[in-house]
């Protein structure tokens, strides 16, 4: 009996040996308690660039149209969040965090053990179907991926994070993961004469087409096409009224907009960091191609705005910004048709 009582005592001094509650040489087996704030953020806001790139009265009407366009892009509103805790140096997965959260901030239990980790971030994936997020059960090959060269404008913002985590000997840790804008928006605004707006077809040539999420780093290895949207519900003709507020002067006012992945911060070609092609089908049946060659950046997160005016030969030139540089083919018919998925 007495041995007995023995090897019992053996077995549970093992035991306690083996705990986490009582040993002080090891504790990296040990799950910590902690909580991860998720928030959603905006740099730059889209009432702010509006008020920055159409300040006249008589931009109000497409500034309206522009804004209902873009509202629910340039949000700090997320849907759905992906959230991927990996090993470190590793694609294990640690932990894992698919949500619905319809907010711009959301806080989540979790338990790791004493060590360090790589976690990814992604927000407003569901809704939009331009975009792919493949290999993301592998930290260093997960990415956005624009799988089709001809694609639609985007429907939905895209915030992504990284992070390293290092999970110390602390009762409980707050980890903050703060989310930023991966796309972008073009608007042109024509001031299109007496075109039909089913004349005329725009589309942003040059973007990305992909974003490495551990790296941070855009993707230019191929030529991505994006049709622009004309939307249905805005009437092409505004009204707005001159200096005295007595007689409106009339316009023809189209406006295209195409949510995109950023530009590369080189050039594609000289004094041009993306395009925007113009087609425009004129009374005679002809089409006039336009290049308006941008030579500027588009970052993440910002929306850039381009004012032009069509002219009788459906060749459309800028009116503000004199840098852009214009190529026009008249009677173009050499099979430059783009094939976008709708």
């Amino acid at each position: 009996m007495k041995k007995i009582i023995n090897i019992s005592l053996l077995l549970l001094c093992v035991l306690v040996t083996q705990s986490c509650s009582v040993i002080d040489d090891d504790l990296s087996t040990c799950a910590r308690d902690l909580e991860l704030n998720i928030e959603v953020k905006m740099h730059t806001k889209l009432d702010l660039q509006l008020d920055q790139q159409l300040n006249s009265n008589a931009d109000n009407p497409v500034r309206r149209i522009i804004y209902n366009q873009l509202a629910d892009i340039f949000t700090d509103h997320a849907h759905d969040i992906n959230v991927t805790v990996f090993e470190e140096n590793s694609s294990n997965i640690a932990h894992n965090i698919d949500d619905v959260i319809d907010s711009n901030q959301s806080t989540y239990p979790i338990s790791l053990r004493m060590a360090n980790y790589d976690a990814l971030a992604l927000a407003n994936l569901d809704d939009n179907a331009v975009v792919n997020y493949v290999s993301k059960d592998n930290h260093g090959q997960a990415m956005i991926e624009i799988p089709t060269a001809d694609v639609s404008s985007q429907r939905t913002g895209l915030f992504a994070a990284r992070k390293h985590l290092t999970i110390t000997g602390e009762t409980s840790q707050t980890i903050q993961m703060t989310l930023t804008q991966i796309n972008s928006a073009v608007s042109l605004i024509i001031d299109a004469q007496n075109i039909s707006r089913d004349n005329v077809e725009v589309f942003v040539q040059g973007t990305a087409s992909g974003f490495m999420m551990a790296d941070s780093v855009f993707l230019f290895d191929k030529q991505i096409t994006t049709r622009a949207d004309l939307p249905i519900d805005a009437t092409p003709r505004f009204a707005a009224p001159d200096d005295n507020n007595t007689q409106p002067n009339v316009n023809a006012n189209l406006c295209f907009t195409a949510v995109t992945l950023p530009s590369s911060d080189t050039e594609i070609s000289q004094g041009c960091y993306y395009k925007i092609i113009i087609n425009t089908t004129n009374a005679d049946a002809t089409v006039t191609h336009t290049e308006l060659s941008v030579p500027e950046q588009l970052p993440a997160g910002r929306l850039k705005i381009i004012k032009t005016q069509m002219q009788s030969d459906g060749r459309v030139l800028p009116t503000e910004n004199t840098n852009i540089g214009v190529t026009v083919k008249l009677d173009w018919n050499d099979g430059g048709q783009h094939d976008v998925e709708l």
